[in-house]
């Protein structure tokens, strides 16, 4: 349960990352404008994000077990959910 909830936290990050680029664009447009440090900068969390988990005297560290494959769908699509929240939110403030 550890390791699923901190993957969550993780991937809801790097979502939100992705959205607060632009506040006038949809997040897929966002994703299409050049940014070299965004994609370093997504490479590096889900590095030590594997890390964290999968290498043994690092996940020990915080007394993680290894996530089955549909355990990390699970935890990218609640930060997914999280940040769509927050897309519909946006939308709704321009509509105004």
């Amino acid at each position: 349960a550890r390791a699923l909830a901190f993957a969550a936290i993780v991937y809801g990050n790097l979502a939100l990352i992705i959205i607060n680029r632009t506040d006038e664009k949809f997040s897929m447009a966002a994703l299409r404008q050049p940014n070299p440090a965004l994609w370093w900068i997504v490479l590096g969390t889900v590095a030590a994000l594997t890390a964290s988990v999968y290498v043994a005297p690092v996940a020990a560290l915080f007394r993680f077990e290894p996530l089955a494959l549909h355990d990390q769908l699970i935890a990218l699509a609640a930060g997914v959910a999280g940040v769509c929240a927050v897309e519909l939110v946006k939308r709704m403030r321009r509509a105004m």
